[in-house]
């Protein structure tokens, strides 16, 4: 099963797209996911325009706080948006264990390491030949999640409090040595 992210502003036009091109639409246990938003109904039209409805299943609105449990039911997350400004909808379906596939961006540069903690495509044309790719070799996705899944524990409240606490030592021990030494640990300001 892959998820697709799904609304305008986030291009959802060109995963679908790129499920039309694919030569053996995804069977029923690779089901397509998308999310309610005020375009459903224009997107459920393209489905059908497409071809692809059959595979494509529209859960609407889920909570924030069962939203895991789709990513953990899906092997690729799948997105052509270029605003996430953060990545935290890839971060999330990393730490659920999926593979994702998104569109080259800036903004993501940290997030995704193409073919190391996701797999990146540049141009829209790119998407659907990477799709089949990769659901004709799930060792490779398989390898993916095993690394993004690690990566993204950079990215989590306790190494951030891990990196937060050894800042603090760091500059606390810095500051101690200031005072032994008696220099100043802050610069003073000069007078002109």
């Amino acid at each position: 099963m892959y998820q697709l992210d799904a609304w305008r502003k986030k291009k959802i036009c060109k995963p679908y797209s790129s499920c039309e091109r694919l030569p053996h639409p995804p069977s029923s246990d690779e089901t397509c996911s998308g999310r309610r938003r005020p375009e459903r109904h224009s997107l459920e039209n393209l489905a059908k325009t497409l071809g692809v409805s059959t595979h494509v299943v529209f859960v609407g609105a889920i909570n924030w706080k069962k939203i895991h449990y789709y990513y953990q039911l899906s092997d690729l997350f799948v997105s052509a948006s270029t605003t996430e400004a953060q990545g935290l909808t890839y971060i999330e379906a990393m730490a659920s264990g999926c593979a994702v596939i998104a569109k080259d961006d800036s903004s993501i540069q940290s997030v995704i390491r193409d073919d190391e903690s996701g797999f990146v495509f540049n141009k829209d044309c790119d998407l659907a030949p990477l799709l089949m790719s990769l659901l004709q070799n799930p060792q490779r996705v398989n390898r993916v999640q095993s690394t993004a899944h690690v990566h993204v524990r950079s990215f989590s409240a306790e190494f951030f409090g891990h990196t937060l606490e050894n800042t603090y030592q760091s500059i606390s021990q810095k500051g101690q040595y200031a005072q032994n030494q008696r220099v100043a640990f802050y610069p003073t300001r000069r007078s002109s």
